[in-house]
Parts: structure tokens; C-alpha cells; sequence
């Protein structure tokens, strides 16, 4: 048989001594068992983002309640009454007020946060009681906080003792809480049973939560000010909000004692400061709140600072009046767009 020369390279081949870096080898195999791990520990971040955004949706949805989709799918008042509603200038739109549903149980007695409203004039809070009682007595043991511990005065209340229906009226929500929405939290630890003097005091807990997005309202131009006498009032902010007109103003300096003199009328008497506001259809409109306080240590030239809150009945022109017995009155038209 012919013998073919690649038979000789191929015994030439075999005889050949090839160095082998086994340390070489031996990093190399590790890098590739070492990918996976990589690859796990690459998927274990991107896990992590997921999570992270989580954590962070929920923070914001703590402390920017209005972040939460819950508050915007949540603007129903049916569990309140119209009655209740009425009181407070919020009967005509009910969409105004949320919904919350959040109940606890205490002493026999089941109370529900039905709902709130909230603008720049005050924060309300409807509670039922089942079976029907006070939710405020007494008085100074309802407490209202925020999501940043901010707390809020109550400053009225009332109640429908055969339905269980408690309205609470606190000081307008403040801060950030304002802007991003407001987490409140109202607890009290008595309720009152029946009316005086049959009425009686039942002992509990009830700690209610909801959130609340603030009605901030159109801020309009102010009128000029309105001389009386000697006391000056001016406007510091008209705002229309969309159950009504606020109206923030200050006198001074002001006789605190002609201010809350009373005119004998045959009856209690008239107050001598009073003020009105007419709409467009040339009737005077309910008045839905006030309130004011004085600063100085002399009382014949303090000054007075306040607000009032009408009901309106959309847009327009309407005049404002004030009317100080004795000593001055004056008008003023403010135009709600």
C-alpha cells in the first residue's frame, strides 16, 4: 500500500508536546460558571425597582392623600341626608362630599365616618352613631389631626338624634395638608345618649381615619375698604368657592364694647354690627358661617379679624352690606365668574 506524506505530520502531531496553562484554564471556566450568578444578581435589581416604586407610591399615597386614585373615585354622599347636607350649603351638590365608610366599634356603639367636605373656610365631618347618640359630648374631648400632625379646633356641631347623624365642624385645614390633600384622623372617647336632662355619658373608644382633598376656590379681587366711624374695614380675601362666597376681612381700631352692643328690639335684641349679602335675584342669601376675634390690650381700639360665608346661587353680581348702628354702614358688589 503507498503510504500518504500526511501519515508522517500525523505521527509528527502526535509526538508534539503542547503546554497547557491550567491556571489560565481554571480562571476562565470560573468566569464562565460565574455568568449565571451575574445574571441573577442583574434580574434581583430589576425585581427591586418594582418594589421600590411600590414603597414609594404608598409614602405618597400616606402623605399626599390626592395621590391615591381611592380619593378621586370616592366624591358620593349618599349615606348622608339631605337635611344634614342642608345645613351646610351642600344639599344642591352632594358630589362635593366624600364618601368614607370607615367604622369601629366601642362601648356598644357603632360610629362611621360617613363622609367630609373641606374648603377654606372650614373642614366638616358627618359621623353616625348607631344606635343613635351625640358625637360630641362633651365638647373639648374630639380630636382632629392630619397626616403631619397638624390638629384642628373644633369649633361646632350638630346632631340628628333619631337617625344617629352628627355633624362636626373643625378649623379649615391648614399646611401642606392643604395643597396634597389631608389624611385625617378624628378620635373622642364619649358619646352622649338621649337628651338633657335624661341624657347620659357612655365611655368608649372610636378612632375613625379618611382623607379629604381641599375645595380650594377662584380667589377674586377684594373690594375697597369701608370707612365706620372712626374703624376702618377692610377685605383682606374674597374667594368663591363652589358652595359659596368667603369673604375675609379686618377692622380696626374698633370699640369692642360698641361692637357687640345689642339694640333693645322688644324681643333679645338686634346685634348693632350686622352684615348681609343680597344675590342676583335681589334676595339675601343664607349665611353659612363666621367667625372673628380680636388682638390689643386696649378695648376701645382693637382689631378685629374674621371671615363670613354665604351661600350663593352661582354666578353674578352681589352686594355686600354692613350696617353699624350709630355709627356707620357702607356696600360693596363683588362679582362671582
Amino acid at each position: 500500500m503507498t503510504e500518504f506524506p500526511d501519515d508522517v505530520l500525523a505521527r509528527r502531531l502526535a509526538t508534539l508536546d503542547v503546554p497547557v496553562d491550567v491556571g489560565r484554564v481554571t480562571q476562565r471556566v470560573l468566569a464562565a460558571r460565574r455568568k449565571p450568578r451575574g445574571l441573577s444578581i442583574r434580574w434581583r435589581v430589576l425585581a427591586a425597582v418594582p418594589l421600590a416604586l411600590l414603597l414609594v407610591s404608598a409614602a405618597a399615597s400616606y402623605y399626599a392623600p390626592v395621590f391615591a386614585q381611592a380619593l378621586a373615585d370616592a366624591p358620593l354622599a349618599g349615606s348622608i341626608s339631605g337635611p344634614m347636607l342642608r345645613q351646610f350649603g351642600l344639599a344642591g351638590m352632594p358630589h362635593r362630599v366624600s364618601a368614607f365608610g370607615d367604622r369601629v366599634s366601642s362601648g356598644g356603639y357603632t360610629a362611621e365616618l360617613a363622609g367630609g367636605y373641606a374648603d377654606a373656610a372650614r373642614t366638616i365631618l358627618f359621623i353616625r352613631i348607631d344606635p343613635p347618640a351625640r358625637a360630641f359630648a362633651p365638647f373639648g374631648e374630639i380630636r382632629l389631626s392630619d397626616q403631619f400632625g397638624h390638629t384642628y379646633r373644633m369649633v361646632g356641631a350638630t346632631s340628628n338624634m333619631t337617625t344617629g347623624e352628627n355633624a362636626l365642624l373643625f378649623q379649615p385645614i391648614e399646611g401642606l395638608a392643604a395643597t396634597v390633600g389631608a389624611r385625617l384622623h378624628v378620635a373622642f372617647t364619649s358619646i352622649e345618649e338621649g337628651l338633657p336632662p335624661a341624657s347620659r355619658t357612655i365611655s368608649g373608644r372610636w378612632d375613625l381615619t379618611g382623607t379629604l382633598a381641599v375645595d380650594e376656590g377662584l380667589d377674586l379681587t377684594a373690594p375697597g375698604p369701608i370707612q365706620l366711624g372712626d374703624a376702618r374695614l377692610s377685605f383682606t380675601r374674597v374667594r368663591a368657592l363652589a358652595v359659596g362666597l368667603l369673604v375675609e376681612f379686618k377692622i380696626d381700631p374698633v370699640d369692642i364694647d360698641e361692637f357687640n352692643r345689642q339694640i333693645p328690639d322688644g324681643l333679645k335684641g338686634r346685634p348693632a354690627f350686622r352684615v348681609s349679602l343680597v344675590g342676583t335675584n335681589g334676595r339675601e342669601r343664607q349665611q353659612l358661617g363666621g367667625a372673628s376675634g380680636g388682638g390689643g390690650t386696649d378695648r376701645s381700639r382693637m382689631t378685629i379679624t374674621g371671615s363670613w360665608l354665604w351661600q350663593t346661587e352661582g354666578s353674578g353680581n352681589y352686594v355686600l352690606s354692613v350696617e353699624w348702628e350709630g355709627v356707620g354702614s357702607g356696600t360693596r358688589t363683588i362679582a362671582v365668574p
